[in-house]
């Protein structure tokens, strides 16, 4: 991220190392928070049929934590996993592959690519779909 925004923005290296250790930081705090002084605090509330994004005092919803934690383990890492599947089955040369993963089979590396391309895809989109559903 450091090396993105540095060559983006063209802003010093410290400066951005500096605000993205502070955003880290902040986003922290609101994690903590949410088991003390912030724990009343709920997000993406349904209460008597009514959906609210955020509402103080509630008894249902995600405080701050649990809204990071949805993200995090229930959005981000199926997503990753499938863009680096589908990266690594269609996007990447089969040579670049098979070195990568050292397997030196032809068998054992076609069918290897076959999952990559084929099965696990639909698999993380299945994990994602019932994770999203719960």
């Amino acid at each position: 991220m450091v090396a993105y925004l540095v060559e983006r923005t063209k802003v010093s290296r410290a400066w951005v190392t500096f605000w993205l250790a502070f955003s880290c930081w902040f986003v922290g705090l609101g994690t903590v928070f949410s088991f003390n002084i912030w724990k009343e605090a709920k997000f993406f509330v349904n209460e008597g049929g009514m959906f609210h994004l955020y509402q103080w005092g509630a008894a249902g919803g995600l405080d701050f934590f649990g809204v990071i934690d949805f993200f995090t383990s229930r959005i981000m890492l199926p997503l990753g996993g499938l863009c680096f599947v589908v990266f690594a089955g269609w996007v990447m040369g089969r040579e670049t592959v098979r070195d990568e993963l050292s397997i030196r089979s032809p068998v054992l590396f076609a069918l290897s690519l076959f999952l990559m391309r084929y099965v696990a895809p639909i698999g993380i989109l299945v994990v994602f779909a019932a994770q999203l559903w719960k």
